[in-house]
């Protein structure tokens, strides 16, 4: 589980580097070709005219003005992140139907028979709120005995409302608190 997290991680990572050379290429040839139009310029107005001098034409664009790349593995990211909180709560006191079928869901994203294709694209349905039903039924339920898992048939779409009612639940929207600390503060 921890190692396809990893190469998410290390694809996203490749990919802000990867704009972020380009963006450097960008400004690098920008400063370049406006000199070179400026020596250009100057040689061309000094064999027309020697009083007579006119802006360098070129275009610029500060690093500041370009807009973020969308990255869909952040989005990916993201999602997996909110599957593994839920899934790494303390116990609840009472059983919880949503949390034991996120639980299977899980397990079935990083069992034997998944691989990154496979993780991506239950993801990437998930996200989508596909009205597909969630193949679960090759992931034993060891929550409970007695419940027969092959009656649970769950569409993304469900599953990730359930996703969001556990994270609202046990306040994973909510600011840490030392932000809070730190704002009343500031505030004083």
């Amino acid at each position: 589980m921890m190692s396809a997290m990893d190469r998410l991680h290390s694809s996203q990572h490749a990919l802000q580097q990867r704009a972020q050379r380009d963006r450097s290429r960008a400004h690098r040839y920008c400063r370049e070709r406006s000199q070179a139009e400026r020596s250009e310029e100057k040689l061309f107005l000094r064999a027309e005219s020697p009083h007579h001098q006119t802006p360098a034409q070129g275009l610029c664009v500060s690093q500041n003005r370009l807009r973020q790349i969308h990255d869909p593995i952040h989005n990916l990211l993201l999602q997996l992140h909110k599957i593994l909180f839920v899934s790494q709560l303390p116990p609840a006191l009472q059983l919880d139907s949503r949390r034991r079928l996120v639980d299977r869901f899980k397990k079935c994203l990083f069992n034997s028979h998944s691989d990154p294709y496979r993780l991506k694209e239950e993801l990437s349905k998930l996200l989508q709120m596909s009205s597909d039903v969630i193949e679960m039924s090759f992931v034993p339920d060891w929550g409970l005995g007695q419940h027969d898992s092959s009656g649970d048939e769950v569409t993304y779409e469900q599953m990730q409302g359930f996703i969001e009612e556990l994270l609202e639940q046990n306040h994973y929207y909510k600011p840490p608190r030392f932000t809070e600390d730190r704002r009343d503060s500031e505030n004083q």
